[in-house]
């Protein structure tokens, strides 16, 4: 009878720490999404080549003309600067950002320094930092 409740005991310990551990696991590994969700302004706009007289104009520009970045939950984007707007559709899968632009959707790789701060570099080498308002 003492050897078949320390094997009872024994076997149920282990499914015990198998199942906790897996479940420890899980959670571990689940990476808490990112929402993008909401108005965001220009912060820095910098220019990877040589160009630094336009990133400089660049950065002045958007960041002077108050240019707001609105992300919608129905994935429009709409760009509100002091003359006008320019609304794009969007969505985000991972670190990429997909804009649509004319009939496909280009991908952008979108870092997350911190929940109110994304930056991210479009093709022509042109680094925008976005800070959410």
């Amino acid at each position: 009878m003492k050897k078949t409740l320390i094997a009872t005991v024994a076997v149920a310990s282990i499914i015990i720490i198998g199942i906790s551990c897996k479940w420890f696991a899980q959670k571990a590994d689940k990476k808490e999404t990112f929402n993008i969700v909401g108005k965001w302004q220009v912060d820095t706009v910098m220019n990877d080549s040589n160009a630094l007289k336009n990133a400089a104009l660049y950065s002045s520009v958007l960041q002077d003309s108050g240019v707001v970045v609105k992300f919608n939950i129905d994935s429009t984007l709409i760009i509100h600067t002091r003359k006008d707007s320019i609304k794009l559709h969007y969505y985000l899968q991972a670190d990429t950002l997909y804009l649509k632009q004319d009939t496909a959707f280009v991908p952008y790789t979108v870092t997350k320094t911190n929940d109110s701060l994304i930056s991210t570099t479009l093709k022509d080498g042109l680094f925008i930092s976005l800070k959410r308002q």
